[in-house]
C-alpha cells in the first residue's frame, strides 16, 4: 500500500466521530479522504479494511547515538577539560569525572575538587597501598573495587589502579597520603607518601603506579556550563 494511502487510513482511523468526512474509493482502487464522494467513486467503511495490510516489516536497528554529556565541563587552568563528567555535588565542592588519557591503560573515574585530583586520605584498606617486601619496595597492590569502572586512588604525587585479578597475598608494608609529616614510626617516601612497615595477609590485587604529572592537568579544576 502507498504511504499516502497509508496515511489517508490512519488520519480517518484517528478522527474524532465529529468530522464530516468520509472514506472514498475511485475505480481504480485510490483512496481519497472527502466531506462526500464523487459519483464514480464508493464509500468505504474503515472497519472493514485490515489495520495490520498498512503496517510495513520492521526495518533494521538503527546506529547507536552518541552519548549524552554532562551540561558541566570539568577544566584545569589552562581551559582543558579533565575528562567525562559523572557527578557534580550540589554545592560545587567535589565531582567525578572519568579521565582517558594517553598515560593510562584504560579510562579511570577520578574524584576531583578545585585543588585537583581529591587524595585518599583517612586510612582504611580502600586508602591504602600495599607492597611485599619492607619499605613500600616493589610492584604495589590495591583492594579491588569490583566495579566494572576502574576508580583511581590518588597517594602524594601518583595515581593507582588495579591492573589485574585480586588473590590473597603477605605483604609487608603499606602506603598512605596522611597529608602530615609522617610519625609512629612510618617512613617519608619521595612520592610524597608515609610507608608503614608491618606484615598482614590481604586480598588484593596488583596495582599500575603512575605520577599525575603525566597527565598533565595543571589545577585548579573549575566548572563551567557547556
Amino acid at each position: 500500500m502507498s504511504r499516502r494511502r497509508s496515511t489517508i487510513l490512519a488520519v480517518l482511523l484517528l478522527a474524532a466521530p465529529t468530522q464530516a468526512a468520509v472514506l472514498c474509493r475511485s475505480g481504480n482502487g485510490k483512496l481519497a479522504l472527502r466531506e462526500a464522494c464523487r459519483k464514480a467513486e464508493q464509500v468505504v467503511d474503515p472497519a472493514e479494511i485490515d489495520a495490520s495490510s498498512i503496517t510495513g516489516p520492521t526495518g533494521d536497528a538503527g546506529a547507536q547515538g552518541a552519548r549524552g554529556r554532562h551540561p558541566i565541563a570539568i577544566v584545569d587552568s589552562a581551559g582543558t577539560e579533565v575528562g567525562s563528567v559523572v557527578f557534580v555535588e550540589p554545592f560545587g565542592l567535589f565531582s567525578l569525572v572519568v579521565v582517558t588519557h594517553p598515560a593510562l591503560t584504560e579510562p579511570l573515574l577520578f574524584n576531583v575538587n578545585r585543588d585537583g585530583f581529591t587524595p585518599n586520605r583517612g586510612g582504611g584498606t580502600f586508602n591504602t597501598i600495599y607492597y611485599g617486601p619492607l619499605d613500600c619496595a616493589g610492584v604495589p597492590y590495591v583492594r579491588s573495587f569490583g566495579t566494572q569502572l576502574l576508580q583511581a586512588q590518588v597517594h602524594g604525587d601518583s595515581l593507582y589502579y588495579q591492573s589485574g585479578e585480586a588473590s590473597s597475598h603477605v605483604v609487608q608494608s603499606s602506603e598512605r597520603d596522611t597529608g602530615a609529616p609522617c610519625v609512629g614510626g612510618s617512613l617519608a617516601t619521595a612520592r610524597g607518601t608515609c610507608c608503614f612497615n608491618g606484615t598482614s595477609t590481604q586480598f588484593l590485587a596488583p596495582a599500575i603506579r603512575v605520577p599525575l604529572a603525566n597527565l598533565g592537568f595543571v589545577p585548579p579544576f573549575t566548572g563551567r556550563p557547556r
